[in-house]
């Protein structure tokens, strides 16, 4: 049933499509990281640190809010992320029925009924 829905000519253009637009109505607002880390050893801890510090930088820059801590007295991991998400869902659901009664969609519909028998 699989196969015969996947050889549907054009659902691929289809999805992708879908994806596209589904993309463009979701709008990313704020996105947070929040960790920190001990290797057990301060030396190999302060090492790593200091090679993720320049990339932490560059994230900062790049608009990101990205906040890592070493913890040199103890080993372990530790983590938080976060975010905000804005979703317009008419847009959504108006992109979601547009491909629902696409003809590619109708096409594979009517394959995966007829190979389920």
């Amino acid at each position: 049933m699989g196969i015969a829905v996947l050889r549907t000519r054009g659902l691929v253009r289809r999805v992708a499509r879908l994806a596209w637009r589904l993309r463009r109505q979701i709008t990313l607002k704020e996105f947070h990281v929040r960790t920190a880390f001990g290797l057990g050893d301060p030396a190999a801890t302060g090492l790593v640190y200091g090679a993720l510090s320049p990339l932490l930088v560059m994230a900062r820059v790049g608009g990101l809010d990205v906040d890592c801590r070493p913890m040199f007295q103890e080993s372990g991991f530790t983590g938080a992320v976060g975010g905000t998400i804005q979703v317009r869902p008419l847009p959504v659901a108006g992109a979601l029925v547009a491909f629902l009664v696409s003809p590619p969609v109708l096409r594979s519909m009517r394959a995966a009924w007829r190979a389920r028998k």
